[in-house]
């Protein structure tokens, strides 16, 4: 469970959430699926390329998708995020067996306070 960051719901993400509930939709995006795969993230990925190229130019041949996780993690180390709940919020495994298995995953407010912490960039 990821907390959503204040500025999306400020935006109208729980609307979003909202009308796609009423719609009966399985997925929040279903037009980020590609027909006939069920890999989800390709049309994302190719549309991300596309906004980089468009706003970057050359800045950002070595900018991907994934470079959103990397900013995200520095975001939060600059900020003095505790690395645990760091790595709760990327995804990231545990650094030995007793992070990988016997701790337990931040508490939900803990995340959030993290998330708040990222700045707005839309």
């Amino acid at each position: 469970m990821i907390p959503i960051h204040s500025h999306l719901i400020d935006l109208g993400f729980l609307d979003h959430v909202q009308e796609a509930k009423e719609n009966k939709q399985t997925s929040l995006f279903p037009d980020l699926y590609e027909a006939g795969n069920s890999a989800f993230g390709r049309k994302v990925g190719r549309r991300m390329r596309q906004i980089i190229d468009q706003e970057l130019g050359a800045q950002g041949a070595k900018l991907s998708y994934h470079s959103l996780r990397h900013y995200t993690q520095n975001q939060l180390d600059h900020a003095g995020i505790d690395d645990k709940v760091v790595r709760d919020i990327i995804g990231h495994e545990g650094k030995d067996i007793h992070d990988k298995v016997y701790r337990k995953p931040s508490p939900p407010l803990t995340l959030n306070e993290a998330i708040e912490r990222l700045p707005k960039v839309i």
